[in-house]
């Protein structure tokens, strides 16, 4: 694991190594094939706002080229394909991911700034064309993993809406989050994976008491926590753990303790944890 400049973003192992801003990329190419399907993504040398300029993405499938067009500026504007700020080894990525027999097409893009953003544009092949989606995923990138080995990759990565929630981000923890993709859209299959929810819970809880030591704001730990009860389906465990940290005092003045509470109870309905 790639331990982030941020000691309290250990959620999962996933990295996030970005620098402080976009710097102008060099002028490259790579190439990717699966199946019938070979992808080919090209950029020239970045300009004053860094990252690369012109974007082009190619896709032959057998034999046929169906894709050649520029990638947009809506889509990726002076964004970076370096493999040091890349979430993955490599910015295109060719593979089933619904287990279809057809192979999607993974452009991984970055935006460049203090920590942010990573975004996945995903092509499908249907109706004798390519569509696509840009999936936004903020701080840290998805990692295309088959965690339950049925032969069908999940996408990866941590709730972005939890960065600034309820602590800065240095003091923010973001839980896991499970991605699984089906004809063009993405959905949310954390709770199928409890041992990444279980895990993540664990490490909160052996952080906490090393932030505890340095004064740190505890809340983001807190609301990450009750975040993998739910998702757990242990909500009562949640709320347990919430009224202890409460007695501890760690969620600071019985009066920000219960402001903290309220905000989380309906962030956490917000975004379908309860």
């Amino acid at each position: 694991m790639t331990v982030p400049r941020l000691p309290l973003l250990l959620s999962l192992a996933v990295a996030l190594a970005a620098p402080a801003t976009a710097a102008a990329d060099p002028a490259g190419h790579v190439t990717a094939s699966s199946g019938p399907v070979t992808a080919t993504l090209t950029w020239q040398a970045g300009g004053k706002v860094g990252g690369v300029t012109s974007p082009h993405l190619t896709i032959v499938r057998s034999g046929v080229t169906v894709l050649d067009q520029a990638i947009s500026n809506s889509d990726c504007s002076a964004c970076s394909f370096m493999s040091g700020v890349s979430s993955r080894t490599t910015p295109l990525t060719v593979t089933d991911l619904d287990g279809d027999g057809e192979p999607e097409v993974l452009v991984d893009t970055y935006s460049g700034g203090a920590h942010c953003c990573y975004s996945d544009l995903i092509y499908r092949f249907a109706n004798g064309t390519y569509t696509h989606i840009n999936q936004l995923w903020g701080d840290v990138g998805a990692t295309i993993k088959d965690l339950d080995a049925n032969g069908t990759p999940e996408l990866v990565t941590v709730a972005d809406v939890f960065a600034y929630a309820f602590a800065s981000y240095a003091d923010s923890w973001l839980p896991p989050l499970v991605e699984r993709y089906s004809a063009g859209t993405l959905t949310d299959v954390t709770s199928n994976f409890p041992a990444v929810v279980k895990a993540d819970a664990k490490r909160i809880l052996k952080q906490l008491p090393s932030a505890r030591r340095q004064h740190r704001d505890l809340r983001g730990l807190v609301a990450a926590y009750v975040a993998d009860q739910d998702t757990l389906g242990a909500k009562a465990t949640g709320v347990a753990f919430l009224a202890k940290e409460r007695k501890n005092h760690d969620l600071g003045s019985d009066k920000r303790a219960k402001a903290f509470e309220k905000a989380l109870a309906k962030f956490l309905k917000k975004y379908g944890y309860t």
